[in-house]
């Protein structure tokens, strides 16, 4: 890891914080479910030698593993609970 690295999931942990104190967390969920699943894949592209993508930050090996399984649960939180509760909502 690196510092920027770090600073970025803190970022991801404060607009989160600031989603769900303006009632934004679907679109949230949605976003990160997006976001994670495009790292997740992006984790498999070539890095340069000190395993960093783009020389920036280090996204490969046990990162693909947790942005893939933060995009599903992301995903399954964003749109499929969500579409639940909307839909139980308008009942």
């Amino acid at each position: 890891m690196n510092v920027l690295h770090n600073v970025v999931h803190l970022l991801v942990g404060v607009i989160g914080i600031a989603a769900f104190l303006t009632g934004r967390s679907v679109l949230y969920a949605r976003g990160m479910a997006v976001l994670f699943a495009v790292l997740a894949v992006a984790g498999f592209l070539p890095t340069d030698s000190a395993g960093r993508f783009l020389g920036l930050v280090p996204i490969g090996g046990t990162d693909i593993v947790l942005h893939a399984a933060t995009a599903l649960l992301g995903g399954l939180a964003g749109f499929a609970f969500a579409n639940n509760r909307e839909e139980r909502a308008v009942a």
